[in-house]
């Protein structure tokens, strides 16, 4: 069986591709070498079908060593392929991260066109996240950002994605002095 992404083709004697149903005599050691074609290809094929990858309004698809990537792709119909590879770079916009994909990319596609959607999340949480860079808060001696009942709270926790520019201004906890203290930024 070939590799996943690649179908047989031919047996090739290293010349050319060639039929094996022609009875033929076999007077010397011959060599036959099976030959194989991609199951993804950049055109349009027949017995392909379409699949195209969409950045949607959360992030984009930048050029990549100044040339534009490959968005829509072609797939052998009823084949399972692994499109993992070739699936472009997304670039989250605005507080967006990429997360991956709404469909799997090793799959069989049937359809005459299939539309992949990227996915994203913040990319500032509350929450910990693993591989994000934890960012902490401390109110220090003469402040305080809240109160948990009654006792203040003087150190707030977030996480970012290493990947994205973010502001924290909107994440930055409000500070409140302690009475005869100005916050001052």
């Amino acid at each position: 069986n070939p590799a996943i992404n690649y179908s047989f083709k031919a047996w090739n004697n290293g010349t050319a591709d060639v039929a094996l149903d022609a009875k033929i005599k076999y007077t010397q050691t011959t060599n036959y070498n099976a030959t194989y074609e991609s199951d993804i290809s950049d055109t349009a094929k027949e017995g392909f079908v379409e699949v195209k990858f969409a950045a949607g309004t959360d992030g984009e698809f930048k050029q990549v060593n100044g040339v534009d990537q490959k968005t829509t792709i072609y797939v052998k119909k009823d084949k399972l392929v692994d499109l993992t590879d070739v699936a472009p770079t997304v670039t989250g916009k605005d507080k967006k991260t990429f997360t991956g994909w709404d469909s799997d990319l090793k799959r069989t596609f049937t359809d005459a066109t299939t539309t992949i959607n990227a996915k994203y999340t913040e990319s500032i949480s509350d929450k910990y996240v693993p591989g994000w860079t934890e960012i902490t808060f401390m109110a220090g001696e003469h402040g305080k950002f809240d109160t948990d009942g009654t006792t203040p709270v003087v150190v707030k926790k977030i996480w970012v994605d290493p990947k994205a520019q973010v502001a924290l201004n909107e994440k930055a906890p409000k500070v409140t002095a302690y009475t005869n203290w100005l916050f001052d930024k």
